[in-house]
């Protein structure tokens, strides 16, 4: 696939941003009441979350770069690659939807659906492949326990 392993996910995530910037921009807004509290939550949560993970990789010494998974020195299946086999990526998602409810624009939201589309064909199945390249014992049996996103 040509755009496989090629977009630094930050950078996919702050064109689907960019993105509902611009459709909140143009289309009529919406009064979401718990928006901007969930907006929060959401935004914080993203955070530590992305926080947590790359915590994580430091500690086991392996690689943080989206671009080269087959740099990876360890399969970290514990804490919380114990419950996303991505958790960088569902914090990333967190903070696109908390920006989205912060927008008060529902619309803007559909846009946090194109990400986990892009994610899975470009980013996570090409990490997935090589993984199992390394892991080959050890990358199968994760997956079966830990699902990809939550």
């Amino acid at each position: 696939m040509k755009l496989s392993l090629k977009v630094p996910p930050l950078a996919v995530s702050v064109l689907v941003m960019a993105g509902m910037w611009l459709l909140a921009k143009i289309t009529p807004g919406s009064d979401m009441a718990f928006g901007r509290e969930l907006a929060t939550g959401l935004l914080t949560g993203g955070f530590v979350v992305i926080g947590i993970a790359m915590f994580s990789m430091r500690k086991f010494e392996t690689t943080v770069d989206p671009l080269n998974p087959d740099k990876a020195s360890s399969l970290i299946t514990t804490g919380i690659f114990g419950v996303s086999r991505n958790p960088i990526y569902v914090g990333m998602m967190m903070f696109i939807l908390g920006f989205g409810f912060n927008l008060s624009n529902v619309f803007s939201l559909a846009f946090s659906a194109a990400f986990v589309l892009y994610m899975n064909r470009f980013q996570i199945i090409p990490e997935e492949d090589a993984l199992e390249g390394l892991f080959p014992e050890e990358y199968p049996e994760y997956t079966h326990k830990v699902r990809r996103w939550i």
